[in-house]
């Protein structure tokens, strides 16, 4: 099997050969406007180390953690997004943003064009449970959000740490698979809890991302933090192509390690380019 290097390399040439979809993590980092504000609001240096799973879309704040006055729930659990009294409308556009991107990755690799609203319209109710379930899990948390957690809570939390690690590498795969397989998300839950077991390349290439998002987060978010609203500019628009040949990586690792996936041939990103080019211009 390719190494990482290989692999995240691959990924990076299709992204140039479909750049217009980095516009989708570009767009959801943008949507997070109260890490925004958190780091326009910020006076001082900042540097600090993120943990990241290859899940869902890979946006700049895979790799740039907030400023935070100790710890709170924001700290450990996955923002909501805005206001609640727009969540509705986050909610629907996360997901249709969602069903498009990641069916139009499954498709650019397969045949170097996609159909981004025709995946919107057929991935969209997946993905729609997809993004509301985490929400659902977390929504007992929420009404700490954002304060600073008593001594019992912040035992709770960092107990609760290593948990939430575990559930999203047993996971992480699941929006992959909606796509791949063809299937729902408790079908595609199952699959990739059990990708996730069986280790391999799976465990290799999730430790090889790990590691890599803990050394760029040191710098990205010392460049994003500390320059305010100029790094948050530069960042979005630098890490939304990479986020994007990330996506592309791991979604063509899924489809060569999981048997019920459609086969998408070499990692060599040149083959990725040729594809392309047969294939004709991409519709989007």
């Amino acid at each position: 099997m390719p190494s990482f290097g290989t692999r995240v390399m691959a990924g990076l040439g299709r992204s140039q050969e479909h750049l217009l979809l980095a516009v989708v993590p570009l767009i959801m980092a943008l949507m997070e406007v109260e890490k925004i504000q958190q780091i326009v609001a910020h006076h001082g240096m900042h540097v600090s180390f993120r943990l990241s799973f290859p899940s869902g879309v890979i946006t700049l704040w895979t790799f740039v953690e907030g400023p935070t006055q100790g710890l709170t729930v924001d700290s450990i659990a996955p923002t909501v997004g805005p206001m609640a009294f727009v969540l509705p409308a986050y909610i629907v556009i996360q997901a249709a943003l969602t069903a498009g991107y990641f069916g139009s990755l499954a498709d650019a690799l397969e045949t170097g064009a996609y159909d981004f609203f025709a995946n919107v319209r057929r991935y969209f109710v997946q993905f729609l449970v997809y993004t509301l379930l985490p929400m659902v899990l977390i929504a007992p948390l929420l009404v700490f959000d954002g304060q600073p957690l008593s001594s019992s809570l912040t035992l709770f939390f960092v107990l609760f740490i290593p948990i939430f690690f575990a559930l999203t590498y047993l996971f992480y795969a699941t929006p992959y698979l909606v796509v791949l397989r063809e299937t729902d998300i408790i079908s595609a839950a199952k699959g990739a809890y059990g990708l996730a077991l069986d280790g391999g390349a799976f465990w290799r290439y999730t430790l090889g991302f790990v590691a890599l998002s803990l050394l760029a987060s040191a710098f990205v978010s010392a460049f994003v933090v500390n320059l305010g609203l100029v790094g948050i500019i530069f960042g979005v628009l630098i890490l939304s192509p990479v986020g994007l040949g990330l996506n592309f990586a791991t979604m063509h690792l899924i489809a060569d390690i999981d048997p019920n996936s459609p086969s998408y041939g070499s990692w060599d990103a040149a083959d990725a380019g040729a594809r392309s080019k047969s294939a004709g211009t991409n519709p989007n």
